[in-house]
């Protein structure tokens, strides 16, 4: 629909959506703008759930991922694949990424690390980003801030990055580092 046609407020819905209770969804007076989506399994069968129950659709889906825009167009739900918003940041310039020195391993378990050529582990720094300096859940704006100040040390130190993080591995590919993402066997394949 038209946005100017639309009386309430607007938001971005950009996100992995996994939660059993469909408590992520938007108001009635709230326009969702879905980009970047990526539906769980459990968010899956609650939207099924509600498409068999209720007259509420969505529309104009932008996934993150191909299995989520199968799963909407299963649904007859319009969709198209957008993949994350965190590809859309800024590349580096070539002067940035020159001053660059630091490897960085992150959220990598003892099993990758092993097997990585010496040349690369010999003053890395190993790091977790899932725990990374994270304020208290409901402090947006401290946890916005920490993310940013982590970003920028990738995008200012980085000349390397490998990681089985997947908002580690897509904002640094967007920023143009080097990066290697390992898909962890604990994840849901279908997000990548």
């Amino acid at each position: 629909s038209n946005l100017r046609e639309h009386q309430g407020s607007t938001c971005v819905m950009q996100g992995w959506f996994e939660h059993k209770q469909l408590t992520f969804l938007p108001g009635r007076n709230t326009r969702p703008v879905w980009i970047g989506t990526h539906f769980s399994h459990d968010a899956r069968e609650m939207i099924k759930q509600l498409y068999a129950t209720s007259e509420i659709r969505f529309t104009d889906i932008g996934c993150r991922d191909k299995s989520t825009m199968a799963f909407c167009q299963s649904l007859g739900m319009v969709s198209y694949f957008s993949r994350c918003l965190t590809l859309t940041f800024p590349r580096r310039s070539e002067a940035d990424a020159s001053k660059a020195t630091n490897v960085y391993i992150v959220d990598c378990p003892d099993i990758v690390i092993k097997h990585l050529p010496d040349k690369i582990k010999d003053g890395a720094i190993i790091m977790t980003q899932r725990n990374y300096r994270h304020a208290p859940w409901q402090d947006w704006k401290k946890n916005k801030e920490i993310a940013a100040q982590l970003l920028e040390e990738y995008h200012t130190k980085a000349k390397l990055i490998i990681t089985t993080a997947l908002h580690c591995a897509q904002p640094c590919i967007a920023m143009g580092i080097p990066t290697v993402f390992i898909n962890p066997e604990y994840d849901e394949a279908d997000r990548f």
